[in-house]
């Protein structure tokens, strides 16, 4: 697996043909992008690769020093990945350079320099970029350039409140990525060699947090959706960092079986976005838009900074792996269980190698409430659906969308009103969680007039995915449902079909289709999300309640 993480650094630097240009410069335009470059290659150099680029990456260094602006916010994120690229250039520089750099590192004073402090920013707004500029502080100590115990003393114990009982980080509004991009930052304070005060309580949640990652990725193998800077190539990068930290302490505590489901999570994360990274040239987000168009991507997601970012990302991968830890299968794989993490109103279940995800309280500028992801194994993850849409979506796609999930409606004074646009408090019971098949309900409760709430039901095997909705006390007894249908992904278009009671969409060698036992329409206009466009089947029912069955196939070549 090193040799891999190795082979996506590399990959992650081939975006960045004029890497000899970069060293001529005066000074960087933008620290955290030009850090990361520097950093990873730094990674190339020291360890045999891109040999003809060492002088580069010693002039890049430099700029990077040179760069460094008090303050300004991208320090905060710069001096972590400096200090990792310092550790492996010193080991070749002259005694001169390396005391120079040591000299210009030992200068930085954290209230000066970061603006992520609590000298700049109230205590509730102290968020995941603080603990960036702990890493950066932790590795400066670790090389003998400071003592941060004063540092931490004032930031770790606002950081450590960030935390739930699974050990999961909350950024604002909670978003999936910045939980886990937080907890890889702790790895490397803890990983190399950390052990202060806060090391015990920091380890503990390492571990929890280990676990809910764990359970939390999907059939796919691929990261949840959920917020803000999701669907990046990097995001399954921090799945590996996470996997080979955690199976290297169950190493070490005995628990082989553990550690290799770690392994096996790590390795997993890594083949489901070989599609993207494997294309060219490589994407940064899961879809094929060119990548200058920035679709799918929030403002700040451009391609020069989050194709480096995986990269960076999967490097702690690197130096955390242990090559001898023999995978085992992992939960993501094996299935037959249900995972919920109310703090994030987000509910997992994973059977008969399909996964599902729901967010029963969306954040409306990145999802929808309702089933947002329906993923089999074998298939392309976007063909079921790998997030739900928005009509205000924070990111950039190709036209005006809605607020969809997969999902069920109802009447209101002849209008129709969804799930997917609505937060309501949520109860869930689980009936059965067995490798055969997995059955739970969720129960919404609605502040409508015109209904009290949905019951869903949900029933994964190995066949398919079965939905059964209900109204509970509408006024009009009648049900709706929606059901994104997969079409474009910037690259391949699917083929779609309708009829009376299923829709049928088809990429390659690859059917998704879904019946119902309503009436099936098609809508007007398409919506869009981060991988894509996708048609919209509109169902309905003079009833009640309403079953959905989806089931994912895999065609012979002779039908494709």
């Amino acid at each position: 697996m090193k040799t891999t993480y190795l082979d996506i650094i590399e990959k992650s630097l081939g975006a960045y043909p004029n890497l000899s240009e970069m060293a001529e410069l005066e000074q960087a335009d933008d620290l955290q992008v030009f850090s990361r470059i520097t950093s990873a290659l730094a990674v190339m150099v020291d360890n045999g690769r891109m040999p003809d680029f060492k002088n580069n990456a010693v002039k890049m260094f430099d700029i990077c020093l040179d760069s460094i602006v008090k303050m300004d916010g991208k320090t905060d994120f710069s001096i972590k990945e400096i200090m990792l690229a310092f550790k492996l250039l010193k080991k070749t520089a002259k005694p001169q350079k390396a005391e120079e750099w040591k000299n210009k590192l030992s200068a930085i004073n954290p209230y000066e320099y970061y603006f992520n402090t609590l000298q700049n920013v109230p205590r509730d707004a102290l968020h995941n970029i603080n603990m960036y500029n702990m890493a950066g502080e932790y590795l400066r100590e670790s090389e003998g350039l400071c003592d941060c115990e004063e540092y931490f003393d004032k930031h770790m114990p606002v950081q450590i409140e960030r935390f739930d009982e699974n050990g999961m980080y909350h950024d604002p509004g909670s978003p999936m990525l910045y939980d886990i991009a937080t907890r890889v930052q702790i790895q490397l304070i803890l990983g190399f060699g950390y052990k202060g005060k806060y090391a015990d309580r920091l380890d503990n949640l390492l571990r929890l947090g280990g676990l809910a990652t764990l359970y939390t990725q999907s059939a796919k193998f691929e990261f949840p959706y959920g917020g803000r800077s999701n669907q990046f190539l990097f995001n399954e990068a921090l799945i590996c960092s996470v996997g080979e930290y955690e199976a290297a302490r169950y190493k070490r505590l005995g628990d082989l079986k553990t550690a290799g489901m770690f392994k096996r999570m790590a390795h997993l994360a890594i083949e489901s976005i070989e599609p993207w990274l494997c294309a060219t040239p490589p994407r940064h987000i899961k879809n094929f838009y060119p990548t200058d168009s920035r679709l799918g991507a929030e403002k700040y997601g451009f391609y020069d900074k989050y194709m480096i970012s995986l990269g960076n990302f999967i490097y702690p991968a690197f130096i955390f792996a242990q090559e001898d830890i023999k995978e085992v299968a992992c939960p993501a794989e094996t299935g037959g269980y249900i995972y919920e993490l109310p703090k994030f109103h987000k509910i997992f279940a994973n059977c008969g190698k399909h996964s599902i995800e729901i967010d029963t309280s969306a954040d409306f500028h990145y999802d929808a409430t309702g089933l947002g992801r329906i993923h089999h194994q074998q298939a392309p993850s976007e063909l079921g659906l790998s997030m739900p849409f928005t009509k205000t979506p924070n990111y950039k796609i190709e036209g005006q969308s809605c607020n969809l999930s997969i999902c069920a409606g109802w009447d209101e004074d002849g209008k129709v009103k969804y799930l997917s646009e609505m937060t309501a408090e949520t109860t869930s019971e689980i009936e059965k969680q067995e490798a055969s098949e997995t059955v739970f309900t969720v129960n919404y409760k609605l502040n409508s007039p015109f209904c009290e709430g949905i019951k869903e039901k949900y029933c994964l095997t190995e066949r398919s995915v079965k939905i059964t909705a209900e109204l509970i006390n509408p006024k009009i007894s009648k049900i709706y449902y929606t059901v994104p249908i997969f079409a474009d992904n910037g690259r391949d278009l699917a083929e779609v079909k309708f009829y009376d009671n299923k829709a049928e969409t088809t990429l390659k060698n690859h059917k998704f289709t879904a019946t119902t036992d309503g009436k099936m329409s098609k809508a007007s206009k398409f919506c869009y999300n981060r991988n894509g466009k996708y048609n919209v089947a509109l169902i309905e029912k003079a009833d009640k309640s309403i079953n959905l069955e989806v089931i994912f196939e895999q065609l012979s070549d002779s039908k494709t």
